[in-house]
């Protein structure tokens, strides 16, 4: 089976869309809507909400403005349980003001958390009966539907994996541009070929991409397009109902966002090698049960001194930072993809895990075993993050907690914090780099678990309880 890539599904739609402009079949709402939705989706993917674009990256800004531009969605582009004022505004074509006084006026239900409001989705009345193109179709619009939404959950799945940078404002243009284009010839097919009383929407998204290709004008014309190959990815092996490896993907995930940032959080880097260690933990009480069986080829003895020395590292790594801050907070995805991770990796640590079902242990042994190449990908951004900060001079700590300067006497007496130099923290990059490298040899040396999840290990001897 030949590998998809976005150059090959863009030809497909481009070919397909040729197809539809030469035929006459009508075209119902339901198709229209389910493609309407899926470039919708597209759009979204290569427009992330977080980290928000700033003027430095005129590409990415532009790009937000297209996304916002979009008329009223028919239905979110992810089924979220909570949405915010904003978001609440445009899946339902109202001013944000407008939410907002209906929740200071007790008529719509909202709750308050730190970030602002979150509105329950079944609050809002939205549609829930817009629904993908089916595969077996064969109308040249579906299939175009179905095209694309191949190319959204590509792009999905390389924009999650931490192993890969994130996609650049160019790329992502050079991958907007011919959809968009695209989607201008099809909703000018669909008008001549649809009912009268349905030709609203198929109108407003023709000026839409009018629009759209005159912001892009000039712009994405002969970028390449990126290469994105659908690959395997250790999350997308597990099974459904697999929450270990949903929390460490997650993680995995919104850690690789934060740590992208020009200035990421410090409270981020920390806890990425607290994580670590956590997983560690949970591998090494796996391996620390009983006897797993005759004929295997791997020496548990050896493999739990390996996560004890990288398990050090990265806590030493964890520790190194005192009081250093940038004074970014983590995002709250950050949050509380950490915080479900952390139960996670806990309920195995405690024996108390919480998943429905008994734990399937070899399983579970490779879905960390795997996760430890995640784990390298995030310990190397924090260390290059690490080494950018201090070379910035973006790095803060307490004056009073530094090495007396002259230059910081009025800083100590006034309790301000001061610029972090590399004679302050002289281990700090060091450090990092330590626990990049043993991160880095023990997903080297567990790459046969991951390699074959139902592989067994020899066990010297019964070891009462984990090492870590």
């Amino acid at each position: 089976m030949t590998a998809a890539t976005a150059a090959a599904l863009l030809d497909r739609a481009a070919n397909l869309t040729a197809e539809l402009q030469h035929s006459s079949d009508p075209v119902d709402a339901r198709r229209w809507e389910s493609f309407d939705q899926t470039v919708y989706r597209y759009l979204t993917q290569l427009t992330p909400t977080y980290p928000r674009p700033t003027r430095a990256d005129p590409g990415a800004l532009r790009l937000h403005a297209i996304l916002r531009d979009y008329p009223t969605p028919l239905t979110p582009a992810a089924d979220e349980p909570h949405y915010s004022a904003v978001e609440a505004a445009r899946l339902t074509g109202r001013p944000a003001r407008a939410i907002r006084r209906e929740i200071a006026a007790g008529e719509l239900p909202a709750i308050r958390t730190g970030t602002g409001w979150q509105i329950p989705r079944e609050a809002l009345h939205l549609r829930s009966d817009v629904h993908p193109a089916r595969g077996e179709d064969p109308h040249p619009l579906a299939r175009i539907a179905c095209t694309l939404g191949a190319l959204t959950d590509l792009l999905a799945v390389d924009r999650d994996r931490p192993d890969r940078a994130l996609l650049d404002s160019t790329s992502a243009t050079a991958l907007a541009w011919p959809v968009i284009a695209l989607t201008l010839d099809i909703a000018r097919h669909t008008l001549g070929h649809c009912e009268p009383d349905q030709a609203d929407r198929p109108l407003q998204i023709a000026r839409f991409a009018t629009r759209a290709l005159t912001r892009l004008a000039g712009v994405a014309v002969d970028v390449p397009i990126p290469h994105l190959a659908a690959s395997p990815s250790s999350w997308l092996r597990r099974e459904p109902g697999d929450q270990l490896a949903q929390a460490l993907h997650t993680w995995a995930r919104a850690a690789g966002t934060d740590l992208a940032l020009t200035v990421p959080s410090v409270d981020v880097i920390r806890n990425v090698t607290n994580q670590g260690t956590h997983l560690l933990a949970a591998l090494d009480t796996l391996l620390a049960r009983e006897p797993l069986g005759s004929g295997a080829a791997l020496d548990v003895a050896s493999f739990r001194e390996a996560l004890r020395d990288t398990a050090l590292a990265l806590t030493r790594a964890g520790t190194v930072w005192g009081s250093a801050t940038t004074g970014m907070p983590p995002s709250p995805e950050y949050v509380d993809a950490a915080s479900t991770l952390h139960q996670a990796l806990g309920g195995i640590v405690s024996g108390h895990d919480t998943s429905p079902g008994p734990l399937d242990r070899d399983q579970a042994l490779a879905t960390l075993a795997d996760a430890t190449k995640d784990l390298t990908a995030l310990t190397l951004r924090a260390t290059q993050a690490t080494r950018q900060l201090l070379r910035s001079e973006l790095l803060f700590a307490p004056a009073r907690t530094l090495a007396r300067a002259e230059d910081r006497l009025h800083a100590r007496t006034t309790g301000r914090h001061v610029p972090i130099t590399n004679f302050d923290a002289p281990t700090l990059v060091a450090t990092m780099t330590a626990a990049e490298i043993k991160t880095e040899q023990l997903a080297r040396s567990l790459r046969e678990i991951t390699r074959s999840p139902s592989s067994r290990f020899v066990q010297d001897e019964l070891v009462a309880g984990p090492l870590l």
